[in-house]
């Protein structure tokens, strides 16, 4: 009877145990009530919904605008912060200057200037080749418009080449068109040296003058100076200088060398003509570096000389 009696219970207590949620255990019994109160399932509770029912779903909080700062109008752009524009921003346009200047410096090099425009703000510089298998090419970019000048170096000697400067600026709505239809330069480069010609007194019956006056320098730098004489008198053989000094001044008056040569045989008969060449030394050529095809205008000389009637 007693082991029956404890079978019972034991039954009884397994039942309840099967019978009552889980969620029990987790949940007070303060917050369980409160949650059915305000229609709220507890932990573990499954929510019931009703065919009909609408539900409605909380809408997520709507996100703020993100400010989208404009860019400035193309002509309100400085064009000194050009650069920090972005290249898709604006439109490239070009216009050619009224004149371009060429200057042949040295035997190798060209000196290209234009005149500087406020509104330029990118200058580029083409050059071409004189030949017909020859074509344009881009050799020189400045991106400011202040530069006004570029000496292209180590050309071909005794070479003509064409130069096409275009400034460029930026617009709306512009259309950019590459062609070469517009001015362009031409120069050769020659060796760094003049023919300042004859003497006042060519001509003239009774002295020695000059037909030719080339003055140049030699690949040391030295100034270097051939005269062809004539010898302008009658019965006269012209033996040597006893000395003859050479002056050679530049454009602005100052000396460009001068040195006294002595001893300096001719052997000329009456109105004959020779060539000699005066290579001064380094001590005497004071200025090594001037342009002589435009920057050497003058020169001057003194001597004595020895002669013989005939």
């Amino acid at each position: 009877m007693k082991k029956r009696i404890t079978a019972i219970i034991l039954s009884l207590m397994i039942a309840l145990t099967m019978g009552i949620p889980m969620s029990a255990y987790a949940v007070d019994n303060g917050d369980a009530a409160k949650g059915a109160e305000n229609g709220v399932s507890a932990a573990g509770e499954e929510l019931v919904i009703e065919d009909n029912a609408v539900v409605e779903e909380e809408s997520a909080p709507a996100e703020e605008p993100v400010a989208v700062e404009e860019p400035a109008a193309k002509a309100e752009v400085d064009g000194a912060k050009l650069n920090e524009v972005p290249d898709w921003w604006y439109d490239w346009v070009y216009f050619e200057p009224d004149h371009v200047n060429l200057r042949v410096v040295g035997s190798t090099s060209i000196k290209v200037s234009w005149d500087m425009d406020d509104s330029v703000r990118k200058v580029k510089i083409y050059r071409k080749q004189a030949g017909s298998s020859y074509s344009w090419k881009l050799v020189k970019t400045f991106n400011d418009g202040e530069t006004c000048s570029w000496t292209n170096k180590e050309l071909k000697k005794n070479t003509k080449y064409y130069y096409k400067v275009r400034y460029y600026n930026w617009a709306v709505n512009s259309e950019w068109a590459d062609n070469f239809y517009g001015d362009y330069w031409a120069a050769k480069t020659r060796p760094n040296k003049i023919d300042l010609g004859k003497s006042e007194d060519y001509g003239e019956g009774g002295d020695i003058t000059y037909q030719n006056f080339v003055v140049s320098y030699d690949k040391y730098g030295r100034l270097v100076v051939k005269i062809k004489f004539r010898n302008e008198f009658n019965h006269r053989y012209i033996k040597k200088f006893n000395y003859l000094t050479i002056w050679v001044y530049d454009d602005q008056g100052r000396k460009i060398g001068a040195q006294k040569f002595r001893d300096v045989k001719l052997g000329m008969n009456p109105w004959s003509r020779k060539w000699k060449t005066f290579t001064f030394k380094k001590a005497y050529t004071y200025r090594k570096n001037v342009n002589l095809r435009y920057n050497c205008e003058d020169y001057s000389t003194e001597y004595s000389y020895r002669y013989v009637v005939q």
